[in-house]
């Protein structure tokens, strides 16, 4: 899905649909995230017709667990719209003059992150960790608690800001996310469950004695302001992750806590795969630390940072985890060192993947990134980025079957760019090898940028597309100058009118 401000390409059910391929569970907040982010385009398509008199931005805030995905799944939401975003750590924000990052900086590093001011205006800033913001009556000047709510509240209503000595930036149209785990919040005393007289309505339902909904009154209590909490239109919560969960998240493809360690003892030459009854013992002891998803690299760390270590020069190709394994790893371990033998040689830092007549997964280390440029140019990458490209994945330690997978991925893209031009504009847009060599470099120059917003935000084409309907020419060719001054493209296409 690509990003056009004025342009719906999605429905909330098809994002929902996108987000479950990678968020396990919470349907509410998918929902809620999902419909947030259409009724935002839907409110600045109106506001650009000019009719948005009686229509205003409406915020989320959200709260719930630590590790249940309160920042995951809004961020996987972005991504796959496309929208211009940066999540924000609220923690070390304290009131301009006094020690401690300051609010104001907020916007200047959501440009730095998203790029064009233009296009950044329409995204969305995702405030997290927005609970230990809250009210703190007993540090004498609150310059961290309620002061930082205050001048958040200035942004998400509305607050021109100058961003460096000759720019300025309106936040009136900047959609805000807020996020939290407000522990204990569920805890407190039994509210009514009348309406709240500031117009949060809340359902109760009391199981054994808990609050499973608190009120906008509850909030205040724990020390968030009315003016704050009164400038988000939906409030939502996230579920705590039970064993089940937790191991349908390790079974993803995307799975972080997991792939994350198949890399590292992949860097050590060894192939590491996990049997469905480990998954589901790593998942119960998961479950027992009661901190969600962040419960799973804890346990995965602990149990085979030792594996790593001693099986990191043994001559050994692949390890199958089994319930064993995850119940007694020492004694495991200990089994193992004792059949297998040292290696010959060390594998150093960063390594290619080769195979030897066994079938073994065997690592060795170009000194130099020409084997990453040799195995690009063999699946025709520009010769302007081969270099610059192989530089790249060398320094990121990425193997030869990565990086290859990655820029094609990065050409992939393009070609959906290509494509949408075409269902959008109903003509065909050829974007050259030495502009997608352009175009690639940004965003590796860049790595919070990616390759619709780098082509929206340089070429604008939404702004244009009178211009694509009235030109004669059924095919437009963007090339390397035209990524230099885009305005080169539309005098292209403007003399193609005239000359007709």
């Amino acid at each position: 899905m690509g990003f056009n401000p004025y342009m719906i390409d999605f429905s909330p059910r098809e994002l929902v649909q996108e987000l479950d391929k990678y968020i396990v569970g919470q349907q509410k907040l998918k929902r809620d995230v999902a419909l947030t982010l259409w009724n935002h385009f839907i409110y600045l398509g109106i506001k650009e017709s000019g009719q948005a008199r009686n229509v205003e931005k409406s915020n989320l805030f959200i709260w719930g667990p630590p590790g249940t995905g309160k920042t995951e799944t809004c961020k996987k939401a972005f991504e796959i719209v496309g929208v211009p975003h940066l999540v924000v750590d609220i923690t070390s924000y304290t009131d301009a003059g006094y020690i401690g990052d300051k609010v104001e900086n907020i916007v200047k590093n959501y440009l730095n992150y998203a790029g064009n001011p233009e296009l950044a205006r329409y995204g969305v800033i995702q405030i997290d960790e927005i609970d230990k913001k809250h009210r703190n009556e007993s540090a004498g000047i609150d310059v961290s608690g309620v002061r930082v709510q205050q001048q958040l509240l200035k942004l998400i209503e509305g607050e021109v800001v100058r961003y460096d000595d000759k720019s300025t930036f309106d936040t009136r149209d900047l959609l805000f996310f807020v996020s939290g785990a407000f522990e204990g919040i569920e805890n407190q005393a039994k509210f009514s469950h009348k309406q709240s007289s500031l117009g949060f309505t809340a359902k109760k339902s009391y199981e054994g004695g808990r609050i499973a909904e608190p009120t906008l009154e509850d909030f205040m209590k724990y020390g968030m302001i009315p003016e704050f909490l009164r400038r988000f239109g939906t409030f939502t919560r996230t579920e705590k992750l039970g064993e089940e969960e937790l191991y349908q998240i390790l079974k993803l493809e995307t799975c972080k806590p997991r792939n994350k360690i198949v890399e590292n003892f992949r860097a050590s030459g060894m192939e590491i795969e996990f049997t469905d009854a480990a998954l589901r013992k790593i998942s119960q002891k998961a479950a027992e630390q009661k901190l969600g998803a962040s419960g799973l690299s804890i346990v995965l760390n602990d149990m085979f940072n030792d594996f790593q270590f001693e099986l990191s020069d043994r001559d050994i190709a692949q390890l199958v985890i089994t319930p064993d394994i995850v119940e007694n790893p020492s004694q495991c371990l200990d089994d193992l060192l004792t059949k297998l033998p040292r290696k010959k040689k060390n594998v150093p830092k960063n390594f290619a993947l080769n195979s030897d007549t066994e079938g073994r997964a065997e690592f060795s280390f170009p000194n130099s990134p020409e084997l990453y440029q040799q195995e690009l140019d063999l699946i025709g990458t520009n010769e302007l980025l081969s270099k610059y490209t192989a530089t790249y994945f060398w320094e990121k330690g990425f193997s030869i079957e990565k990086a290859l997978d990655t820029y094609r991925l990065w050409n992939a893209r393009i070609d959906n760019i290509e494509r949408d031009f075409l269902d959008n504009y109903d003509k065909e847009l050829n974007i050259t090898p030495s502009a997608r060599a352009v175009a690639i470099r940004n965003i590796i120059e860049n790595e919070a940028m990616n390759l619709e917003i780098y082509f929206a935000m340089r070429f604008k084409f939404w702004m244009h597309a009178q211009e694509f309907k009235e030109s004669p020419a059924g095919k437009f060719d963007l090339n390397i100058k035209d990524c230099l001054e885009p305005e080169r493209f539309y005098k292209k296409i403007n003399n193609g009118k005239k000359n007709n």
